[in-house]
């Protein structure tokens, strides 16, 4: 047998804009001025990633998933409270990342990585699985490893403040632990943020990977021409849609069902409050999550219908990923970011221009022509 491991998929996630295509091609000249090299620079999948490559021992990355073994070595459950729409996001990387029944496994079988329970608390949370949560830690008093809990906070910083991950020396091993850290504000903060990674490898999820795939999407934006640029063709969709919104479905994928949440979330600031109205679009995922036959194998193979993991069809509103796993979910998160920063950009200038008053450049840094 090899030693050597071949190397995961890395290949690239797709969008189909159906309906929308001829009028999305149309609003994709607003955003041909905005300076890609400065919303890209806005997001830290490639800063973080490059980091870690290049100085490894002393890069942010390698802090946080130092810190993120010590945590997986010192519990056997974290319960994650995210009072932003970034819980939703971790959610979904629990969801599509991890074993479908990672909390049921013993700790064996889970590699050593704790059971992992979010509470999203958004002003809509939900008051008795809070108070359960709760009392699962408070039931948990010995100091048996299988007993021991921890906390983790994430917090929405204020302003600019430091969202590094904090230092390993000041955590508190004792059976329950609290620790926490800070998250960017509002519905475009950012996923590829510390607090986020360090969360998401506590349980075993490849940060890695995933920025290394939110990284491919910010190259995609920055390097590819307009008509090819998954992310302004988004931006331009969502534009396109207008006063409507577009609404992600994950009939096709239903493992990642949190992430509508979170796309929700981005639309709230962006689409006309009055307009009830959506534009489905559908999330697809090309291969299942785990191999095997599953349950229908006891009877006869599933058709492509029955499995739901059909290409969708070309008039279709649609994002294709290639499988559900860190890479392809760091490339969606990139993608939906960009397009929702890209609108709020054109929207902001809109109203600047509305009120007579000069436009002010989106971006310190100078436009990189595709």
């Amino acid at each position: 047998m090899s030693v050597l491991r071949p190397k995961p998929p890395e290949d690239p996630i797709s969008l189909t804009l159906g309906p929308l295509e001829h009028a999305a091609t149309a609003r994709l000249a607003e955003f041909s001025g905005v300076p890609r090299e400065g919303v890209a620079h806005s997001l830290q999948p490639a800063r973080l990633l490059g980091d870690y490559m290049q100085t490894r021992p002393s890069s942010q990355l390698f802090e946080t998933l130092a810190l993120a073994r010590m945590l997986a070595d010192a519990v056997d459950a974290v319960a994650v409270v995210c009072r932003s729409p970034l819980g939703h996001a971790l959610q979904g990387m629990f969801q599509t990342c991890c074993h479908p029944f990672h909390n049921h496994l013993s700790r064996g079988e889970r590699g050593g990585r704790p059971r992992l329970f979010i509470d999203v608390a958004l002003g809509q949370h939900d008051p008795d699985r809070t108070a359960g949560l709760i009392d699962l830690i408070a039931a948990a008093r010995s100091d048996d490893l299988l007993e021991r809990w921890g906390m983790l906070m994430l917090a929405e910083a204020d302003g600019l403040s430091d969202t590094r991950a904090p230092a390993a020396g000041g955590l508190d091993l004792s059976p329950h632990w609290h620790q926490e850290l800070e998250v960017g504000r509002g519905p475009l903060a950012d996923v590829f943020s510390p607090a986020v990674l360090l969360t998401a490898s506590v349980a075993g999820i490849d940060v890695v990977r995933f920025l290394s795939g939110g990284a491919a999407m910010l190259r995609r934006f920055q390097e590819s021409p307009a008509e090819t640029n998954p992310p302004m063709l988004l931006a331009a969709a969502m534009r396109a849609a207008e006063p409507a919104r577009l609404a992600l479905t994950t009939q096709h994928a239903p493992a990642a069902d949190a992430l509508c949440h979170w796309w929700a979330a981005h639309e709230a600031p962006l689409a006309n409050p009055g307009s009830p109205q959506q534009w489905p679009c559908e999330l697809h995922s090309l291969q299942p999550r785990r191999e095997g036959e599953g349950w229908h194998a006891l009877h006869a193979p599933a058709t492509p219908d029955e499995s739901g993991l059909e290409r969708p069809p070309a008039n279709r509103l649609a994002i294709i990923l290639p499988r559900l796993d860190e890479h392809t979910l760091g490339q969606l998160f990139a993608l939906r970011l960009i397009a929702a920063r890209l609108v709020a950009s054109s929207i902001a200038g809109e109203t600047v221009s509305a009120r007579g008053e000069p436009e002010a450049a989106c971006g310190a840094t100078e436009h990189r022509e595709a």
